[in-house]
């Protein structure tokens, strides 16, 4: 099967089977964590995990996965196991997808909730930034823990979290916007006209300063982003899908002027932060990356935007369709840029993952003259 059918076609019909039968509501999100906890080869930096991995077996340790030894010790775990890597794609997919699964039980969203995250492409980019993606669920749990008041539970879960990424560090300045967020800082109308602002300075270029800035220094690019200064760098852009993704991610604003609850004001509050953060780092993928700690405040805000409408029976039906197909959209666009039309998805029990096929990687120099390609027909063995 395809990347295509599965994410595009088969999911989205299995949450159309399941929505109105509760036994069944969270099979979905399951379904999703199924196809990520078996892959294999799937995503682009797939090849440079097993590398990392076979690196602990033997030792071969770097300077930063000594200091993320989180994960490091995550793969010395399975080392004794004959194909041990699998075995730490799958509790980190385990991780990943519990943590969603809490928040959408807590807030009763498990269809709407698992549509949205497909829809933002979670699923291929917490398959694709596994060590980030496993801090960004110790984030949520995090997230928990303050909710019940258990600070010092979300102090250790976050200390954790640095341990598989450290830009996990970070999120401590986000847990103390939190408290300033869960209120209504400023009022639906000036929070749109700083994001359509700030997207028209973005299109002027007033950015540029800010990007250049970053790799003009050398311990950026002698570490983080080695040889990156040697190119003109365009792995972010604010292109059409960019649009409507803010489109999509600011709509729950227009449910502040009515709404009391301090948790959703906060997602809401937090998910226009996260896009305020895309506009101005967007050619900045390490920056860029800071927001995606908040991606369980997109996918709430949405989630309660999209509920609530939807039992409006005022709401025209038309705009229902609208958003819905916005979502809708973004999904075909960022399935079939990232994978192709005609990409395989293999698992664990393919014949590649038994003979250590893996497909052949664009260079960094390709994709920024050549672009992405998708339609993955080459494969080398290990």
């Amino acid at each position: 099967m395809t990347f295509l059918f599965i994410y595009v076609l088969l999911t989205p019909l299995l949450m159309l089977w399941c929505r109105n039968d509760k036994k069944k509501q969270y099979l979905p999100l399951f379904f999703l964590f199924v196809i990520s906890a078996i892959r294999y080869d799937t995503t682009s930096d797939y090849y440079n995990y097993f590398i990392m991995y076979d690196n602990a077996i033997y030792n071969m340790i770097s300077d930063k996965a000594k200091i993320e030894y989180g994960y490091t010790f995550l793969n010395r775990i399975f080392s004794s196991f004959e194909n041990g890597f699998i075995y730490v794609f799958a509790v980190c997919s385990t991780i990943i997808y519990t943590s969603f699964y809490l928040f959408f039980k807590k807030y009763s969203v498990p269809i709407i909730g698992t549509f949205v995250f497909l829809c933002l492409g979670c699923m291929y980019n917490f398959d694709n930034i596994v060590r980030q993606a496993v801090a960004i669920a110790f984030f949520n749990f995090a997230i928990l823990s303050i909710l019940k008041h258990k600070l010092y539970l979300a102090g250790v879960l976050i200390f954790v979290a640095s341990t598989f990424h450290t830009s996990a560090l970070v999120t401590i300045v986000l847990i103390i916007l939190m408290p300033i967020f869960k209120h209504k800082v400023l009022e639906k109308n000036k929070l749109i006209f700083i994001v359509i602002l700030l997207l028209l300075l973005d299109f002027i270029g007033a950015f540029s300063f800010i990007i250049d800035s970053f790799f003009s220094l050398s311990f950026i690019t002698d570490s983080l982003y080695e040889h990156y200064d040697e190119y003109e760098f365009k792995k972010r852009t604010i292109g059409l899908a960019f649009i409507i993704m803010t489109i999509i991610e600011i709509a729950p604003v227009y449910m502040l002027d009515k709404e009391n609850d301090k948790f959703k004001i906060l997602c809401i509050n937090m998910s226009w932060f996260s896009i305020v953060l895309r506009i101005i780092f967007a050619g900045i993928p390490f920056f860029y990356r800071i927001a995606d700690y908040m991606i369980i405040f997109n996918i709430l805000s949405v989630s309660f935007f999209l509920k609530e409408r939807i039992n409006v029976k005022n709401w025209k039906y038309y705009s229902k369709v609208v958003i819905v197909s916005l979502l809708y959209l973004l999904l075909f666009h960022s399935v079939s840029t990232y994978f192709g039309y005609t990409s395989i998805y293999y698992t664990v029990f393919s014949e590649n993952c038994k003979n250590r096929l893996f497909y052949v990687r664009s260079t960094f120099d390709e994709l920024q003259t050549k672009g992405i390609n998708n339609e993955r027909k080459k494969f080398f063995k290990y």
